[in-house]
């Protein structure tokens, strides 16, 4: 009884903070605002890279906030840091900015007690809805600047609903202060992916392998973060080089928590069966086909994401073979099933012209042995 009263003064304040007026946004995120010029939210320290190994020392100092230790096929070590739980659906886009932020100013911290403070925050209520407020007074001004031009999605209604859309991600790296002094758009990428393959355009994939190439050769401290809108989810990788290393280091944050990254399909199985069974205790109900498949389907993209980025952060990979062996791929699977299907045979030139025109990123079971195509 005293879970399910808990559970609904939860749901009561939660709603609340979704339903404040416009006026109760703008005064909230003024004074966050002022607080954060005066120094409790942008700290001013002038190196953008960690001066300690992250990984080495959130272990020592604070075990407690690893939720899981990874070393993925690559040998890169992934430290899955304990953040805290998303309560509402749809919220997680405004989690990973928040997360992203905080993993940047940890790099900038120069004493180890700093560090334990940020990664103490990430595990702390407060400091999100901080962060949400800010995001949302700069959303909802930005609607106003548009005025009668605006459409979906920027309305104030659907800022308000919670969900964190691409154009509002890029909207806040470019133009929000708090993520502006933090490197904006510089040292924040936000990448899609979903169904084994990337969404983003070339150009903008072909420049993050160029972040990480600077990176890893780096001879001063860096990092990078990226935003990861995975299938229905969004979630923050933070890779920095270690210091006195050419290696670099991974900090993985999930708003949900969810230890998938060296889970085999069968524990993914059953790591969805518990979720159902505590859905079905907290709301009555468990998920319907399409939400049960979405999950699964989340949380392999999750696994193959994350071995790909650790390749590359390892050097053992490059993001624009990624795009040239998916190209290549998706080009032989198009000729396999609209042409050959047909009986009609290309001859090898054609497909080199026809490859060298593009083609999408989806991974497929041709290859080049398939079709015994030389050169």
């Amino acid at each position: 009884m005293a879970v399910s009263v808990a559970h609904e003064i939860l749901d009561e304040l939660l709603d609340a903070i979704v339903h404040y007026s416009e006026w109760d946004i703008a005064m909230k995120a003024r004074s966050l605002k002022r607080a954060a010029t005066s120094g409790s939210l942008l700290r001013e320290q002038a190196v953008s890279g960690p001066h300690f190994d992250l990984c080495s020392v959130i272990r020592a100092a604070v075990p407690a906030r690893v939720l899981v230790n990874y070393s993925l096929r690559s040998g890169t070590e992934v430290l899955q840091l304990k953040c805290v739980d998303q309560k509402v659906s749809g919220y997680c886009g405004h989690y990973a900015l928040h997360f992203a932020l905080c993993g940047l100013e940890l790099c900038r911290s120069t004493t180890e007690a700093s560090m334990r403070g940020f990664v103490e925050e990430l595990d702390r209520t407060g400091p999100f809805w901080r962060r949400y407020w800010l995001s949302v007074e700069e959303l909802i001004a930005h609607v106003h600047k548009m005025g009668a031009d605006s459409w979906w999605p920027w309305t104030r209604e659907t800022v308000m609903q919670g969900d964190m859309e691409r154009s509002y991600m890029w909207h806040l790296l470019m133009e929000d202060s708090h993520c502006r002094h933090l490197g904006g758009a510089h040292l924040i990428t936000v990448l899609q992916y979903a169904y084994g393959q990337f969404n983003n355009n070339v150009a903008s994939i072909c420049e993050l392998q160029d972040k990480i190439e600077a990176l890893r050769s780096a001879s001063q401290p860096t990092c990078m973060a990226l935003v990861l809108g995975v299938t229905n989810h969004w979630l923050t990788v933070l890779a920095y080089r270690i210091p006195g290393t050419a290696q670099v280091g991974v900090l993985y944050m999930d708003s949900n928590n969810t230890p998938v990254l060296k889970a085999s399909d069968e524990e993914l199985n059953r790591m969805l069966h518990l979720k159902e069974q505590e859905r079905i205790k907290n709301k009555g109900q468990g998920y319907s086909p399409w939400q049960r498949t979405i999950k699964l389907q989340a949380w392999k993209d999750q696994r193959c994401l994350l071995d790909v980025l650790s390749e590359c952060f390892s050097g053992t990979h490059n993001l624009r073979t990624e795009l040239l062996d998916g190209s290549w791929n998706s080009l032989l699977e198009s000729y396999y099933s609209n042409v050959c299907s047909h009986g009609v045979e290309l001859g090898h030139q054609t497909m080199c012209l026809l490859l060298l025109g593009g083609g999408s990123l989806a991974k497929c079971k041709a290859t080049r042995q398939d079709y015994q195509v030389d050169g």
